[in-house]
């Protein structure tokens, strides 16, 4: 896994200087930081991942498909480093569904994403956006037919939220009615019933113990399932639960998507166990 030490070894010695002689300490390590991140989810994406170069620029570092600049991290002037997009406004207004860019810069055609969003929540914008540049068409999902469990995971959210959902998350819905059936299951099967409840937020469902957040599935990252243990704990279950990636903005391991809930018992147990004194 990149780290942002791994990043700042690779930028070359004067563009690294200069970075140096122009922001602030803290603003660079958040750069490197944040091109760290996107460098993993890059690095995991098996479809186009080994096509893309990543380049160090002025202002920001870039990923390009041959020649073609596609996406990176921004300085953005006294702002925090932020994720871009290099895409016409309008196609990148239709991606909003996914997650919508807090400013575009006409003049560079770059669309700009909220300093503090997961890169998780861009995968299908980045992938879109390679698939514009290289030619290469995206491939259609194949509609997923609800299970009955799932239709029943569905009857559990509330009315206004639905519709939230069922809107802005509508290309990964079903997957995620699955996902939230699942872990019902396990909990069930724990009897967990008396001591978690499910809530379901606006970019997330999660079961709580009190007010601690034990596991869910987080839709802003593509209906992965989140689990919230230190990077350290699921680190050392890493070899029985695969991690994708640990999130440190939302201090969760999250798992990639098409897991399977039986894949995940040790941490979903460990972290319940974490936050309670009943055996698991």
């Amino acid at each position: 896994m990149w780290t942002a030490e791994h990043i700042r070894d690779i930028v070359p010695v004067k563009r690294r200087k200069q970075y140096e002689d122009t922001y602030k300490k803290r603003k660079i390590d958040k750069f490197y930081e944040r091109a760290a991140e996107l460098q993993n989810l890059v690095r995991r994406e098996t479809e186009w991942g080994e096509d893309l170069d990543l380049k160090f620029q002025k202002q920001h570092c870039a990923f390009y498909h041959k020649k073609k600049h596609l996406f990176g991290v921004h300085f953005q002037g006294h702002a925090d480093p932020r994720f871009y997009v290099r895409m016409k406004k309008k196609r990148a207004g239709q991606l909003g569904k996914h997650c919508k860019f807090e400013r575009y810069d006409a003049d560079k055609g770059l669309a700009l994403y909220p300093p503090r969003i997961a890169v998780e929540a861009l995968h299908p914008i980045f992938r879109a956006a390679y698939h514009k540049q290289s030619g290469i068409p995206q491939p259609v999902e194949k509609k997923v037919v609800r299970s009955e469990a799932a239709e029943q995971a569905r009857g559990l959210v509330p009315a206004d939220r639905l519709g939230y959902y069922e809107k802005d998350y509508r290309h990964k819905i079903d997957d995620f009615y699955q996902g939230v059936a699942e872990l019902l299951e396990v909990v069930r099967e724990h009897q967990w019933e008396a001591t978690l409840e499910l809530k379901f937020l606006k970019h997330y469902c999660a079961f709580y113990l009190e007010r601690n957040r034990v596991f869910g599935i987080q839709l802003q990252s593509g209906g992965r399932f989140c689990i919230w243990l230190t990077e350290e704990e699921a680190e050392a279950l890493s070899d029985e639960c695969p991690l994708e990636i640990y999130v440190p903005a939302w201090r969760c391991a999250l798992y990639a998507r098409g897991t399977k809930v039986k894949k995940l018992r040790p941490a979903l147990e460990a972290a319940y166990k974490k936050r309670s004194e009943a055996p698991v």
